[in-house]
């Protein structure tokens, strides 16, 4: 590291954080410090950091919560997680959600320092390119197929409005990479890009996962929570499956575009939140309105600006350049001399149903780097028996 580090200390226990400080001061490293995941998530929107060190049990959150929120904003940021709980299934929870490593609290706290330091070194590569949010351009949509050069088009037509967006395609198809596109080239760029999807988690907490919550709201409810409406104030907020959102919380999210406000599971007041909403669906929603499964005011709502995204099968053209990059990926992955594939195998790929689309071709020829092995050095046919 050749400047002097900034950590920001996330801690609520005033004794951990003053010692700590005292101890960073003396090896010259600039820290800065919050004492709950709310104000650590401000700090972090309006500035940069080295590294974080990050209590498992805050106030309002918990620690993977602040997590995944901070590797939203910087995927390569270090983080150190300081917990308390010694437990193989923290340690999953935690390194799953993209913490670098994580340290017991009774350790001394030389031995914590440490631990962030040989953290920081080991990701030393990464921490030079954080400085700003994390951006994902028309780079990542690999093809130059006739109907992928009118889909970059009419993204950077649309990017830079601020009206909402709905984004209609199959499964596998590259929605959130349309979504990270429209972000990174719109005036929201350097704010931060959440990512959600509507089917997942729990039915009853998805109200509380969109618009927070306070303390004591409903049973389990032990900590005040952020939701992704006010955590993604003044960026983008993309929610993938919103077909799949029950009724009832659809009304919510209508007022939420319609007013720009947001009420909390047991407040008492409304938060203003400035907020692009990016909605995708493999669904018709035109259907689903006449089988009242989803509300014809909120789908006006949503649908000002609509991006349709091809298929696979609709620009095999493309999966030559797409095969490469996926190769690329693979070999790196598993630590192997870069492959390339045969004229016979692209043919087979070519005229392969691809249902699964681009997330099936991934998958397809990450498998084929594996059957290869680390001596062979061209994929070929024997390599795809998963497509005979």
């Amino acid at each position: 590291m050749s400047k002097s580090p900034h950590v920001l200390l996330v801690e609520d226990d005033r004794g951990i954080t003053h010692t700590l400080s005292m101890i960073m001061e003396a090896e010259k490293w600039k820290i800065t410090t919050a004492d709950c995941g709310k104000k650590g998530q401000d700090l972090l929107r309006n500035n940069t950091y080295s590294a974080v060190l990050l209590d498992y049990s805050l106030p309002d959150m918990s620690g993977t919560e602040f997590i995944t929120y901070s590797k939203h904003l910087y995927p390569n940021l270090p983080i150190l997680m300081h917990t308390g709980y010694d437990s193989g299934d923290v340690g999953f929870e935690t390194s799953k959600a993209g913490a670098d490593a994580f340290i017991l609290k009774g350790e001394d706290l030389h031995v914590v320092i440490g631990k962030l330091r040989d953290t920081m070194l080991k990701n030393v590569k990464k921490t030079s390119s954080i400085s700003t949010p994390a951006k994902r351009s028309l780079d990542a949509l690999i093809g130059e197929s006739k109907v992928m050069k009118r889909l970059k088009e009419k993204i950077i037509k649309v990017a830079d409005s601020n009206c909402n967006v709905l984004i209609l395609g199959p499964n596998g198809a590259g929605k959130e990479l349309v979504a990270a596109a429209l972000h990174a080239n719109s005036r929201r760029a350097d704010k931060i890009f959440l990512i959600d999807n509507a089917a997942a988690g729990n039915i009853e907490l998805i109200d509380a996962k969109y618009f927070g919550h306070k303390r004591g709201a409903f049973t389990g409810a032990d900590a005040e929570h952020v939701g992704l409406f006010e955590a993604a104030d003044k960026g983008t907020l993309f929610i993938d499956e919103i077909g799949d959102l029950p009724l009832t919380s659809q009304s919510k999210l209508l007022r939420a575009i319609e007013y720009g406000d947001i009420l909390p599971l047991g407040g008492k007041r409304n938060i203003k939140v400035n907020v692009r909403l990016i909605a995708a669906t493999n669904k018709n929603l035109n259907e689903e309105v006449s089988n009242k499964n989803f509300r014809e005011d909120l789908l006006n709502r949503l649908d000002t600006l609509v991006i349709n995204i091809p298929s696979l099968n609709q620009r095999l053209e493309d999966i030559p350049l797409l095969a490469a990059h996926f190769i690329q990926i693979a070999c790196a992955k598993e630590e192997v001399t870069l492959k390339t594939i045969s004229k016979e195998a692209l043919d087979l790929l070519q005229k392969t149903n691809w249902t699964g689309n681009v997330r099936q071709l991934s998958n397809v020829i990450y498998n084929a780097v594996i059957e290869a092995g680390s001596k062979e050095t061209v994929l070929d046919v024997v390599h795809f028996d998963r497509l005979k």
